[in-house]
């Protein structure tokens, strides 16, 4: 063998890296627990949301921080692996019906000119019958 290897040790024992996604539920977002592991999520304290609407799609942007003096802060409530954050206020501001739009959504690296690194879903309404 003649290549150098770079090797490094895995110490990830028992991590979850499955489960890359954000959710939408009646009380707010939660944040799956693949999500938090391969982001570095739950280092952080607190989720500032985003909003980018028009009349087809309504994009959701989450920006994390451990700043809590920031204006418009969510508290980020840390369970095992994953996370939570309450956010009746935000849906009741923009008037989102989460009965629409509940479900999970596979997030996307957004980088935006003004607020930084954004991880963004875009909202998709429920067709009748769907779960």
């Amino acid at each position: 063998m003649k290549e150098k290897f770079k090797f490094e040790i895995f110490q990830n024992v028992g991590g979850r890296f499955t489960g890359n996604f954000i959710s939408v539920t009646s009380a707010g977002f939660g944040f799956g627990a693949g999500f938090c592991q391969k982001y570095q999520i739950l280092k952080q304290d607190y989720v500032v949301l985003h909003l980018a609407r028009n009349k087809e799609q309504i994009i959701i942007g989450f920006s994390f921080t451990k700043d809590g003096s920031l204006p418009g802060v969510f508290k980020l409530t840390k369970n095992n692996n994953s996370g939570f954050v309450g956010a009746h206020s935000f849906f009741n501001a923009y008037d989102i019906n989460f009965n629409q739009y509940g479900g999970r959504y596979t997030p996307n690296l957004y980088t935006d000119p003004r607020f930084g690194k954004l991880f963004v879903i875009e909202l998709r309404k429920k067709m009748d019958g769907d779960e």
